[in-house]
């Protein structure tokens, strides 16, 4: 104890390293939690607690890969939904540090956990765990990052679940819904007809980006080709939302495009002529 009773302001430095280090080798992140005790050893080379943390990392991770060895089958087996799971438990972990107070048992702010720097680590070590072709945790970690708010980070996952032709046309949705919150309206628009001219998608996806597309370009002002899209849903679903009270509506200053023509019962003829007419347009 330093003089006064207070904690040594190295011994709060190393109790912060520790805590740190236990957090990551809790979600698995041994190379995270090696590298902060390795660091603190450099500082304080004869301390016990350090050597003795790191040789229970080096049984945890021995134990891990003995157990990967004898259930080979089972590890490769592991639904996309338990890797799901546990991402998420991380995330939770993260977002329970509070950002405005100190950590429990820290003393105040500049002796709390940096929680801008676990989170840049534990993004590190969900990377390295990851593949790029595991489109259902890229789109999970999506999610989550838009819920918190971390919207770069969110389009970057969304961006890269995409690559699953399966997934590409809810992935480009979710980025242009990210972007219409930043008021990027053009970047929305453009991420809403990648959706749209996915290979993969359903017909309620259509109606859906159809409609996102015409209300982008009314925020625009672009009253034609908002109308345009609005016919578009209208002919895929005439009672999604509003539609049909958008198209009169628009339509009024549209007099070439007669309201009838888009009605329910439209025939394939008509379509294919009025796609090819917007297409030369």
């Amino acid at each position: 104890m330093a003089p006064g009773g207070s904690v040594h302001p190295a011994k709060l430095e190393l109790e912060d390293a520790l805590d740190e280090a236990e957090f990551f080798c809790s979600r698995g992140l041994f190379d995270d939690a090696r590298t902060i005790l390795t660091e603190q050893l450099n500082h304080y080379p004869n301390n016990p607690l350090l050597r003795e943390r790191l040789s229970e990392l080096d049984a945890q991770e021995e134990a891990r890969g003995s157990g990967a060895r004898e259930k080979p089958r089972e590890e490769t087996e592991r639904s996309a939904a338990d890797r799901a799971f546990d991402i998420a438990a991380s995330l939770d972990a993260l977002e329970s540090l509070d950002y405005g107070k100190p950590a429990e048992g820290f003393a105040n702010e500049d002796q709390q956990v940096d929680v801008e720097e676990v989170f840049a680590k534990f993004k590190e070590g969900v990377a390295k765990q990851i593949s790029v072709d595991d489109s259902d945790s890229h789109y999970n970690l999506g999610i989550a990052y838009k819920e918190m708010m971390l919207l770069d980070d969110a389009i970057r996952e969304f961006d890269v679940a995409a690559r699953d032709p399966n997934r590409e046309c809810v992935c480009r949705s979710m980025i242009g819904m990210i972007h219409l919150e930043r008021g990027n309206v053009n970047e929305a628009i453009d991420a809403f007809l990648q959706g749209l001219n996915a290979n993969v998608k359903e017909p309620t996806q259509e109606t859906v980006l159809c409609f996102e597309i015409g209300a982008a370009y009314e925020v625009k002002r672009m009253n034609k080709d908002a109308l345009t899209y609005y016919q578009k849903a209208m002919r895929r679903d005439p009672n999604y939302r509003d539609v049909q009270e958008r198209v009169r509506r628009l339509a009024k200053n549209e007099p070439k495009v007669p309201l009838r023509q888009v009605a329910v019962g439209a025939d394939d003829e008509f379509d294919r002529a009025f796609d090819d007419l917007l297409g030369k347009a």
